[in-house]
């Protein structure tokens, strides 16, 4: 493994804390998000280490900024009771629009975000709803969620959007975002045994997601476990080093990080199974 530093940067003599990261789609923009007073924007070019844009990200606390994956020059950003589109523009500034809740949205916190290839932006609100954003409005929304806040949200192409949130429920819904009822398929996360404080279990939450298709990934998560024959399932007891995707009947993995300090790996299929 290689651990030499690439590149250091600073957000400034006065910014002690970096609340959010994220790289563009192109890997050579890096957005970097202050916690101090002004909730300051920078974005870099971290391979020159030279800042080259800067604002002022909002009056209250700002939770996260991201970069659209689906853009080189777009990301938002979220926190209390906002949402907001920038652009990097041809000058030195920052272009930036305040999302607009509408008559479908509410002056709620919006915990986090992610997006879909359709352009549209997806939210996740405090009080367990999902906006769905267009063209800088709420466009449509499912409603109650999860039980309050959306904690997790990842989109992946053809598979769906994840969505966790308090009540230990994690969600699939439809990739085309049709479908604002019903739940491809829900994971109760409580009954996993993991170790530590009871009563931590049965308040568990997921947050931190992320989708994985790479084989290598597979058998360095289970090096030296055992898959156990499960015939109805077509899984047949074997060094999981040796299981690939196809063996174990799913597209992908969902890696779930949880408030029990767990890291969960759910495959699933491209129809919504588990």
């Amino acid at each position: 493994m290689n651990d030499q530093v690439l590149a250091t940067m600073t957000l400034g003599k006065k910014r002690l804390l970096v609340a959010s990261l994220s790289f563009n789609s192109k890997g050579n923009l890096l957005v970097a998000l202050a916690a101090d007073m002004d909730h300051t924007i920078c974005v870099f070019d971290w391979r020159r280490q030279v800042k080259i844009r800067e604002g002022q990200g909002h009056g209250s606390r700002v939770d996260m900024c991201k970069f659209n994956p689906y853009s080189d020059s777009a990301f938002c950003s979220s926190g209390v009771k906002h949402l907001k589109f920038w652009e990097l523009g041809e000058e030195e500034g920052l272009q930036m629009a305040t999302g607009l809740f509408g008559d479908l949205g509410g002056p709620f916190d919006n915990r986090n975000m992610c997006f879909n290839p359709r352009g549209n932006t997806i939210s996740g609100v405090e009080n367990g709803d999902i906006y769905i954003w267009s063209s800088g409005t709420v466009s449509s929304k499912i409603e109650h969620a999860h039980k309050a806040d959306v904690l997790g949200l990842l989109y992946v192409d053809g598979v769906g959007l994840f969505t966790a949130g308090m009540g230990g429920m994690l969600k699939l819904w439809d990739p085309e975002l049709r479908d604002t009822k019903n739940p491809l398929c829900v994971v109760d996360l409580r009954p996993f045994d993991v170790k530590g404080d009871p009563k931590l279990n049965n308040r568990v939450t997921g947050r931190a997601m992320d989708w994985s298709t790479s084989e290598q990934l597979l058998s360095f998560i289970c090096d030296d476990n055992l898959v156990e024959d499960n015939p109805a399932k077509g899984v047949c007891g074997a060094p999981a080093t040796h299981m690939s995707f196809r063996d174990l009947n799913v597209d992908g993995v969902l890696l779930l990080g949880t408030t029990n300090n767990s890291i969960l790996m759910l495959g699933f299929k491209k129809s919504g199974e588990w």
